[in-house]
């Protein structure tokens, strides 16, 4: 049985148990921003716990509604480089509605949480992977980690496994680009508790039709002038398409057939906050050597980030810095042209600088400045001017 097929029979049960143990009640209807949530602003790689934890911010049977869209202005430049589609990405400017995302939350009861997104990717662009709309996210969570620290997530969520953090929605720092294997359908089981968080998960790869596990653990203690965090990971078996981009999603089969097999990947991180400066450090290794390279491939990312308060306001100046290494000929995504061209030599560097403006509770502005370096010792620069609007 498909692991997909048995978590919607699960998720299918719980919600009829749910039902019988609490009283029926007509449900209220809120957005998430109501209780200063913002499900959008969650960080992806810990999506499920915090839908969990938010859900107690509101009432059993609340329908809870969320959603964002992003707006960029955008100009390239540097060295002329050659894509996987054998064309020449070197300068050009643009304007582009990127994303745009609905999501709802419904608490079916005091141990269980249903959530799901819809999304729509590179709105009215051609192209591979362009306009393409996807459901990210739609599982349930059975769990109440105000009375008991154990949890399960049941259905479609990202793998908990790495950080992958930038300084903006279009950093995607290079452990991202090579090792983030996004949204699969799922069952873990996880332990939360005085920030110790470990869990363990099976997912289906439906784009090359396997089932894998994954493991992460990770401790935080948080304080209000200095907190930290470390953490460690383990994924059975992660395959690219012939992007290199990770694939696990059905739709995934479009953007290439898999031929990078990079074999077990294992993670380590850490954060480190005191007032209001921050520093993230992410390393990530495969096992199997990749085409012409010589060794194991892996990727790390090194972040800062200052947030002030400027007229009232928190706002973000962020600098990241990743590389990989043995990733020569495994292409992966420019940062120009809406996210869609992609460097055949494969990436090798990259540096972004980041700052990101609330102008409203649910309106922020960011600007994002990027400089990428090929294995070919091609260099390009990018600027992105980013607007983004909640529900």
């Amino acid at each position: 049985m498909k692991l997909s097929t048995l978590s919607a029979g699960l998720s299918a049960c719980f919600v009829s148990l749910c039902a019988l143990a609490s009283p029926s009640t007509t449900p209220g209807i809120h957005l998430d921003q109501s209780k200063n949530i913002l499900f959008d602003q969650f960080y992806t790689n810990t999506f499920s716990l915090q839908v969990l934890q938010s859900k107690d911010q509101f009432n059993s049977h609340d329908l809870i509604l969320g959603g964002s869209l992003q707006l960029d202005a955008q100009h390239w430049q540097g060295d002329k480089i050659e894509t996987s589609t054998h064309s020449i990405y070197q300068n050009d400017s643009g304007f582009y509605m990127t994303q745009a995302t609905f999501d709802m939350m419904l608490n079916a009861g005091r141990w269980s949480t249903f959530f799901v997104s819809m999304t729509d990717n590179y709105i009215a662009r051609g192209g591979p992977g362009a306009n393409y709309i996807y459901f990210p996210h739609a599982f349930m969570t059975f769990g109440n980690l105000q009375e008991f620290p154990a949890y399960t997530t049941l259905g479609i969520s990202t793998i908990p496994f790495g950080v992958f953090a930038g300084v903006g929605p279009w950093d995607t720092p290079l452990t991202a680009a090579y090792f983030n294997s996004q949204q699969a359908p799922q069952i873990s089981l996880a332990y939360d508790e005085k920030g110790l968080n470990a869990v363990v998960t099976a997912f289906s790869d439906e784009a090359n039709h396997e089932n894998h596990f994954a493991w992460s653990v990770y401790y935080n203690k948080d304080g209000d002038i200095f907190s930290w965090s470390a953490g460690a990971g383990y994924l059975t078996d992660l395959k690219s398409n012939s992007v290199g981009i990770p694939a696990v999603r059905r739709d995934d089969r479009k953007r290439g057939t898999p031929i990078y097999d990079m074999k077990g990947v294992k993670d380590l991180s850490g954060n480190l906050r005191y007032r209001q400066v921050t520093l993230i450090g992410e390393y990530v290794r495969g096992t199997k050597t990749l085409g012409v390279n010589h060794g194991a491939p892996f990727a790390y990312a090194i972040s800062a980030s200052y947030t002030p308060k400027i007229a009232g306001k928190d706002t973000t100046f962020g600098l990241t810095y990743s590389a990989t290494r043995q990733m020569k000929d495994v292409p992966a995504s420019l940062s120009g042209e809406d996210g869609i061209p992609l460097a055949l030599a494969g990436l090798k560097s990259s540096w972004a600088l980041g700052v990101s403006y609330p102008i409203l509770k649910i309106l922020s502005l960011g600007c994002e400045i990027e400089k990428e370096i090929t294995y070919s010792n091609k260099n390009t620069y990018t600027g992105t001017f980013d607007v983004v609007a909640y529900l």
